[in-house]
């Protein structure tokens, strides 16, 4: 019993960061007006339902992480265009920080959610016909990103073979194309608009989906942590005896 009060009291302190700017969300939006507000939804009941299916399209995809990671993990064991993967010898579960959880991961995140950009302004309208392809982009996103975390908390690293690099695939590949996506998504934002409107387009998509990512963060956090044991057999890797901090 107190094992359980002690998970439910870490996970709520968990969502704190999301619940607050959810709830900052809510009351700007009360005090700009529903009609054109600061975040262009007419009733806190849209602020919710957007909430929701944002993070359900994030959240969904972590179901198949367990076979899909299986296929990753068995097409790149021996070698591929990023390295090989392999295991340390002494390896096992990471527990994220609350700096992972609530900046790091969100930020790579949203970085990859901003080469939907223009998409993302249709999502802050609450427009289904155009959201087709946001709920299509994040999705894959939330898929790359389930992978990768996957990844690095599963203790699975890459290996170069010509350099002897041995590197974590959120630090490479995870960053990369985040940053990548970001700049691309931003710069398109300021190229459709004045800097002001810009800044404010990416002050509001930020607003929009960090609750979503932190919920989705935390559900992919837990949903490994019960899962580390069995997805660690499936997984025929080389181990590497070296320091690989």
């Amino acid at each position: 019993m107190k094992l359980a009060k002690s998970s439910a009291l870490r996970l709520a302190i968990l969502v704190l960061p999301a619940l607050f700017i959810l709830i900052l969300t809510i009351i700007i939006s009360l005090m700009t007006g529903p009609s054109q507000g600061l975040f262009l939804s007419r009733t806190i009941r849209g602020i919710l339902v957007r909430f929701v299916l944002v993070t359900v399209i994030f959240v969904v995809p972590v179901l198949i992480l367990p076979n899909l990671l299986f296929l990753v993990v068995n097409m790149a064991k021996d070698g591929g265009p990023f390295g090989q993967f392999v295991r340390a010898a002494l390896s096992s579960s990471q527990e994220l920080s609350k700096l992972d959880m609530w900046v790091f991961r969100p930020l790579q995140g949203i970085g990859l959610s901003m080469i939907f950009a223009e998409r993302l302004e249709y999502l802050l309208e609450f427009l289904p016909v155009r959201l087709v392809l946001f709920f299509m982009g994040s999705a894959l996103v939330s898929l790359f990103l389930s992978v990768v975390w996957a990844l690095d908390d599963s203790g699975i690293k890459i290996y170069n073979r010509q350099t002897g690099e041995v590197r974590m695939a959120g630090r490479s590949i995870g960053v990369v194309l985040p940053l990548i996506a970001g700049i691309v998504g931003i710069s398109s934002l300021f190229h459709l608009n004045s800097p002001l409107d810009a800044l404010t387009d990416l002050f509001r998509i930020v607003m929009v989906l960090y609750p979503s990512y932190v919920f989705f963060i935390i559900f992919h956090q837990e949903f490994i942590k019960t899962r580390i044991a069995s997805l660690s057999e499936r997984f025929h890797l080389k181990r590497i005896e070296m320091d690989l901090r």
